[in-house]
């Protein structure tokens, strides 16, 4: 009997010892669970959105940058242009067609010294003067549709000049990709605001 009350009591033991590892293991893998949750839960609401947020600003702020830099070359490219746009020499031309306005400032170092693709006078009519557009990796002549060799259309953007001061610069889509492009009247040297222009360089 007392052998028998003995075992019962070896047995509750194992039992309730068997019960109690249950339990904790029960309790770790809650735990385990809960930590997950909790982790998950801070990188999706708290870390994630700080790492987007600041990816989007440091986007935003490249985007700025090249939007600057564009503007900056825009910028340069539209005095350049106004240096040949506003010369007598350049004003002369439209009317005489002088070869030795050619030899003197039309030759491949003008596009190669001025990092420029297109050099392009053309008077009041839309018809071209003088006009190249050449690869400077390749130092050759091309040909791009929004360029005509002969004449422009009376609506092509580049001719939309309002006044002798007019300035149209910006980027242009063309069949070759976006091109930066700058157009100025052509006027005497002191832009004379009663002077006749005689074309549009650019």
């Amino acid at each position: 009997m007392g052998e028998r009350q003995e075992r019962k009591q070896g047995v509750t033991w194992e039992g309730r010892l068997m019960s109690l590892r249950v339990r904790i293991l029960a309790i770790l893998c809650l735990v385990v669970v809960l930590y997950a949750v909790l982790d998950y839960s801070i990188q999706r609401f708290v870390i994630f959105p700080s790492f987007t947020a600041l990816e989007r600003e440091e986007a935003q702020k490249d985007l700025e940058r090249s939007v600057e830099a564009l503007q900056r070359e825009i910028y340069h490219l539209s005095l350049l242009c106004n240096d040949w746009a506003a010369w007598d020499d350049t004003y002369a031309f439209v009317q005489d067609r002088n070869p030795a306005y050619i030899e003197s400032n039309l030759v491949l170092s003008s596009f190669t010294d001025n990092n420029l693709n297109l050099i392009y006078i053309v008077d009041t009519q839309g018809q071209v003067v003088w006009g190249e557009i050449r690869d400077l990796e390749t130092e050759e002549t091309i040909q791009v549709q929004e360029f005509p060799s002969q004449a422009f259309p009376p609506s092509h953007p580049l001719l939309q000049h309002r006044d002798v001061e007019s300035a149209i610069n910006g980027v242009l889509l063309t069949e070759k990709g976006p091109m930066l492009v700058a157009s100025r009247p052509i006027v005497t040297s002191d832009e004379d605001q009663n002077a006749s222009t005689r074309g549009v360089s650019g």
